[in-house]
């Protein structure tokens, strides 16, 4: 589905593993309560994008357009979140754990408070 207009698309709760959405647009999807596992966003438009509760383990959203999207609760473990822009989203209660985060742009964001351990931190001040 790469390349797609997927804008809007309510389909939450899904199992969409491996799935190829990059260069996508899902403006305004909602994807809550999804499994994301491995799924390749890259490049993709995910402005006001709810993937709240999603699991998105391994998922590639390297310069993928986020911004004020809802990731609350959202499993992003060994995520490639690589300049990607979360200006605004809401990553309260998001497990970050091992994501790349280099050159992300956080600007704005609500970012997790519990699970922060001191790689993260210096990841995301320094």
């Amino acid at each position: 589905m790469a390349n797609a207009d997927l804008s809007g698309l309510r389909i939450g709760r899904v199992n969409l593993s491996g799935a190829v959405f990059s260069f996508t647009n899902l403006q305004g999807a909602d994807l809550a309560g999804s499994v994301l596992r491995g799924v390749n966003l890259s490049s993709a438009i995910c402005r006001e994008a709810n993937l709240s509760q999603s699991n998105l383990e391994s998922a590639n959203l390297s310069n993928a357009d986020l911004q004020k999207a809802n990731l609350r609760g959202s499993l992003l473990m060994e995520a490639d979140l690589s300049n990607a822009d979360l200006r605004g989203a809401d990553l309260s209660e998001a497990w970050l754990f091992d994501a790349n985060l280099t050159g992300t742009n956080l600007q704005g964001s609500i970012c997790p408070q519990r699970q922060m351990d001191e790689e993260l931190i210096t990841i995301l001040f320094s």
